[in-house]
């Protein structure tokens, strides 16, 4: 039951921990048949029984034995990335996990760590978009009460203030 909720949440473990469903580029470390570790930039994946499939960075999509994946590693975020204050966390424990199994990666190396620390600890602006709208639509929503006229009701919920 337990491996089902991981595996409907994105993650999956191979070697270190995998989010699929990460906004961040991400950098697939493939051991391939010779022996040898590949590695390519990727974005969101989905597993698909035993195969894994991963939007390449430039486009198409990376499809891979599950087995084959050593680890899928979160990249810092380009200037204008849209992301929340808890996809940093998640990447950042990832990263943390990481670092013992591929020390020599740059993705787990202590100056990239603390630029994720720096990046999780404070609010990013879609964080602050989000509070915003929820701040709102709390105020909205206070004024409805048991003696609210249906019409107004009805009203409030084509505004998007109920639903």
């Amino acid at each position: 039951m337990a491996l089902g909720w991981l595996l409907a949440a994105g993650f999956l473990r191979a070697e270190a921990p995998m989010d699929l469903n990460s906004p961040f580029v991400q950098t697939v470390l493939i051991q391939e048949r010779n022996g040898e570790i590949t590695e390519k930039a990727v974005q969101k994946g989905k597993l698909n029984g035993a195969v894994l499939e991963l939007e390449k960075e430039e486009g198409g999509l990376l499809v891979l034995p599950r087995t084959q994946v050593v680890a899928l590693l979160p990249r810092l975020p380009h200037a204008g990335a849209a992301y929340l204050q808890s996809d940093v966390q998640r990447a950042l424990k990832i990263l943390e996990e990481a670092q013992n199994k591929f020390p020599q990666r740059p993705e787990v190396a202590a100056n990239t760590i603390a630029q994720w620390r720096e990046l999780g600890s404070a609010k990013t602006e879609h964080d602050q978009v989000r509070s915003a709208a929820l701040d709102e639509w709390l105020k909205r929503s206070s004024r409805i009460s048991s003696e609210t006229p249906p019409e107004q009701l009805d009203n409030m919920n084509k505004e998007g203030v109920i639903s």
